[in-house]
Order: C-alpha cells, then sequence, then structure tokens
C-alpha cells in the first residue's frame, strides 16, 4: 500500500480498518436510502397525520423508526410488505448499533490484540449525571465481516423496497395519487 493513501496504527490489522469502513459505508447508504423515503414519503397526503408527529430530519434511531410507520402507512393494504418493512427495522438498528459503536467509540492506544478491534465509549448514567460508565466494544475480523455482509444485504433490502428507483417513483406516485 501506498504510503500517500494513509497508515494505520501497526498494532491494528488492516482488514479490521477495511471492514470498518465498509461497515459504515454500507450503512451510510442504507441511512441515505430512509432519509431519502421520508422525504417522500413526509409529503404524501397519507401519511400528513403521522408525519406532523416527528420533526425532520430527525437522529438515526428515530429515522428508522419514522421510516417504518410510513412505511408501514403507505403500504397498509400489502402483508407481505409490511412484514419486510418490519424485519428490515428491526435488523437495521441492530446494524447500526454496530455503526454507531464502531464510528463513535475511542480508539485506546496500546491495542493488546492485534486481530481484534478494542474500542470504548462513554454512557452518561441518566441516575447520576456526575458519574459515567465505560462501554467496551470488540470485534474481529470474522465478526466485523459478519456486520459488514449483514449491512450489505440490508441496504440490497431497503433499496428493494425503497421509492429510490425512478420506475418505483412513478409506479408509487400513480399509487399516491389514486388513494
Amino acid at each position: 500500500m501506498s504510503e500517500s493513501i494513509g497508515r494505520i496504527p501497526a498494532e491494528i490489522q488492516p482488514e479490521l480498518v477495511w471492514l470498518v469502513g465498509a461497515i459504515i459505508t454500507w450503512w451510510a447508504r442504507v441511512e441515505g436510502l430512509m432519509v431519502s423515503d421520508l422525504r417522500w414519503l413526509r409529503s404524501l397526503d397519507v401519511n400528513t397525520t403521522i408525519a406532523a408527529k416527528e420533526s425532520f430530519p430527525p437522529g438515526t434511531k428515530r429515522a428508522i423508526k419514522h421510516w417504518t410507520r410510513l412505511m408501514r402507512n403507505f403500504h397498509a393494504d400489502d402483508t407481505e410488505k409490511l412484514a419486510q418493512i418490519v424485519a428490515i427495522q428491526d435488523e437495521a438498528l441492530d446494524v447500526w448499533s454496530h455503526r454507531n459503536a464502531i464510528a463513535h467509540s475511542f480508539w485506546p492506544y496500546g491495542q493488546v490484540q492485534k486481530d481484534e478491534i478494542q474500542l470504548q465509549s462513554i454512557k452518561r448514567k441518566l441516575d447520576d449525571p456526575m458519574n459515567a460508565e465505560i462501554i467496551e466494544y470488540r470485534a474481529t475480523v470474522q465478526s466485523l465481516n459478519e456486520i459488514n455482509n449483514r449491512a450489505m444485504r440490508l441496504y440490497h433490502r431497503t433499496m428493494a423496497l425503497s421509492f429510490n428507483s425512478s420506475m418505483k417513483m412513478n409506479q408509487n406516485h400513480a399509487k399516491a395519487q389514486k388513494g
């Protein structure tokens, strides 16, 4: 690898860094689909009441849940799509939790295991604001690869239901106009 591309800490396997980047990239695509869908779904008369209850753009966890509510409302007469939407929400919340831990944690100096990332984050204790707990997140190449594969599949499943293709956009616009 060329030094002009960048360096990673010597104590971390390059595959770990590559997979972290891939997970974050797949997640950004999933979230991009959902936010794009939200923009369109919120404009439909059928969703006015639901859309009015949620600020836009919401944070990621709320965006997933808001996307689910609006998609379920839009596809209320299609039981197969309703099941797919709920499954996507469940998977998205889980993949997002891994992505969040990876993206928002500290990468402590002095990594002990070269074949594992050992991350830490600080979580404020709501009952004691002067105190916080340290949360550890550990992942191997194998576990990150599985999360990466799940994020990729989630993207494709979300895209299949998304309004982000021109053909689908035209079909769904016609459906929205009918009723």
